[in-house]
């Protein structure tokens, strides 16, 4: 059996997703044996949020033993070779984040400095970290093209795609304004996100 493929989530992705679906991290799933997938987080994320007095107060819930546990067992730690091929992507990406005008944290660039070396998609909406991975030519997936996934390789169901967005709505942390986010959200799954949400918005 061939290993998962992982899919690598940036901090947002993880904190817009694991309160809905838990456990996150870790769980293979997939209809074929032969094609499985897997999350996975990159360990600077704990430090970013233990940094972080605005990530702690808005997302208080990470920091419980239940997701905490789940981020510890599953992060993925780049070690050896990979490691210093990592840290030589990092500096070349933030070297193109300067060219290209756009701002990206250490954690934005160690998380596609670890797709790039790993050769595995990073999960991200933000503008500045597609751009750079676009420019690099590193593998990009959208949260709610990682939902459809899901939902097609039945590890969640369409009532949570729509638990995830209502969460999301409820937090004021769309990707992208509400009125887009119905539109993708219909183009993804075929309803709308919310009981607000009428066919023409």
């Amino acid at each position: 059996m061939p290993p998962p493929k992982m899919f690598i989530l940036d901090s947002n992705a993880y904190f817009r997703l694991a309160i809905s679906i838990h456990p996150l991290l870790g769980q293979k799933f997939g209809k074929s044996t032969n094609e499985q997938y897997v999350l996975r987080v990159i360990a600077q994320l704990d430090a970013e949020y233990s940094r972080s007095t605005r990530l702690r107060h808005k997302f208080h819930w990470v920091g419980k033993p239940k997701y905490k546990e789940n981020r510890m067992a599953e992060q993925l730690k780049v070690i050896g070779k990979q490691k210093v091929e990592m840290e030589q992507a990092r500096s070349f990406i933030l070297s193109t984040e300067k060219d290209l005008g756009c701002n990206l944290s250490l954690v934005d660039a160690t998380a596609l400095a670890t797709g790039f070396v790993k050769q595995q998609p990073v999960v991200t909406d933000d503008k500045d970290m597609c751009a750079v991975a676009n420019e690099l030519g590193i593998e990009v997936w959208s949260l709610l093209q990682l939902l459809k996934l899901m939902l097609d390789e039945g590890h969640i169901d369409l009532d949570k795609t729509k638990e995830v967005a209502q969460f999301l709505d409820y937090e004021n942390d769309l990707p992208s304004g509400r009125s887009k986010f119905i539109q993708h959200f219909r183009q993804f799954f075929g309803v709308a996100p919310f009981n607000d949400a009428s066919p023409s918005s």
